[in-house]
C-alpha cells in the first residue's frame, strides 16, 4: 500500500517492473506504487501492458510543489488515468519542510490561518469522493490532518488513510483513536523501524502499542520500502510481520491490516 521504486528523482533499490516480479513471486495480490515528486497512475498501466502478471499495480499522486501542489486539475487527470489514491504534500508540506529544519513558511499548508480547509483542497476532496478513491493524509501537521480527515467524511470521502501516524507526523494516540472512529485507516510503515528513517526512527514495540491501543480493525501495514542500504521491500514487509507475530499480534489481526482492509481499499 506505499512502496517506491524507479523511475524517481531519489536512489531505489529497484525499478517498479523488478518490484512487481518481487510481489508475484510471493503470490501478492497487489502493490500500491508511490512517488514524491510526480504521479504513477500511468506507470502502473505501462507496466501491465509489457509484463502480464498476477500481481495487480496501482498509482496514485501526491499533492507536493514538483507535482502542481494543491491543484485540483492534476487530481482531476491523475484519476482519469486510474489512480486509486491521492496522497495531501508529504516533502513539500510545511509541517515536513518544518521537521527537517526548513522555513515551514515556504511549505504547502492544506488549512487557513483560522484553521479553515483551503478552497482548493475541498475541491479536491469533492474529486476524491465522486471517484471513491483513497485520500490519504500525506506529511501534513496533526491539526491540519484532524480538519482534513472531517472535511473529508463530511463531504462523503469512504476511504481515508492517515500517513506516517508513528513518524514524522506523530499524531498522539487519542487522536489516532479519534480519527478511526470517524473510519480512518492508520498506516504503520517499516521503514519507520528502520536506520534509515534518521532522527524519526521509532521503535516497533512503539508501532505495535499503538496498534494494539487502536486496534487492528483500523489500521494498515505496509513497507514504505525501496530505499537503498535497507532490505528490499517484500524482505523488510516480511520483518515487519513477523515482529509483529512476536510481540503477540495475531495473525489474524496481521491479515486485517495486511490484507482485508487494503484489499477494501482498493476496491479488490
Amino acid at each position: 500500500m506505499h512502496v517506491h521504486a524507479l523511475p524517481d528523482i531519489v536512489p531505489r533499490i529497484l525499478d517498479a517492473i523488478e518490484l512487481v516480479a518481487e510481489a508475484e513471486k510471493l503470490d501478492m495480490k497487489a502493490v500500491l506504487l508511490k512517488c514524491h515528486h510526480t504521479h504513477t497512475a500511468n506507470l502502473t498501466w505501462l507496466i501491465e501492458r509489457v509484463r502480464s502478471s498476477r500481481t495487480k499495480v496501482f498509482g496514485g499522486l501526491v499533492l507536493n510543489t514538483s507535482c502542481g501542489g494543491l491543484n485540483p486539475a492534476a487530481v482531476e487527470v491523475a484519476i482519469k488515468l486510474g489512480a486509486k489514491i491521492i496522497w495531501m504534500p508529504t516533502v513539500s508540506a510545511a509541517y515536513h519542510v518544518g521537521s527537517f529544519g526548513g522555513d515551514p513558511s515556504t511549505g504547502i499548508r492544506v488549512v487557513d490561518t483560522r484553521g479553515k480547509i483551503v478552497p482548493d483542497v475541498n475541491s479536491i476532496v469533492e474529486k476524491i469522493a465522486e471517484a471513491n478513491i483513497i485520500l490519504a493524509t500525506g506529511h501534513i501537521s496533526p491539526e491540519e490532518t484532524v480538519a482534513l480527515v472531517e472535511r473529508a467524511k463530511d463531504q462523503g470521502v469512504e476511504k481515508v488513510v492517515v500517513s506516517h501516524a508513528e513518524q514524522i507526523v506523530k499524531i498522539p494516540i487519542d487522536v489516532q483513536k479519534d480519527l478511526a472512529n470517524e473510519g480512518a485507516y492508520i498506516e504503520h510503515c517499516w521503514f519507520s523501524t528502520t536506520p534509515n528513517a534518521g532522527k524519526f526512527q521509532v521503535d516497533s514495540n512503539e508501532i505495535y502499542r499503538q496498534i494494539v491501543e487502536v486496534g487492528p480493525k483500523s489500521c494498515v501495514l505496509t513497507s514504505d520500502g525501496g530505499q537503498k542500504g535497507i532490505p528490499m521491500p517484500a524482505e523488510g514487509f516480511k520483518i515487519f510481520i513477523k515482529t509483529m507475530l512476536d510481540y503477540g499480534l495475531t495473525q489474524e489481526e496481521i491479515d486485517i491490516m495486511t490484507k482485508k482492509n487494503p484489499t477494501r481499499l482498493l476496491g479488490l
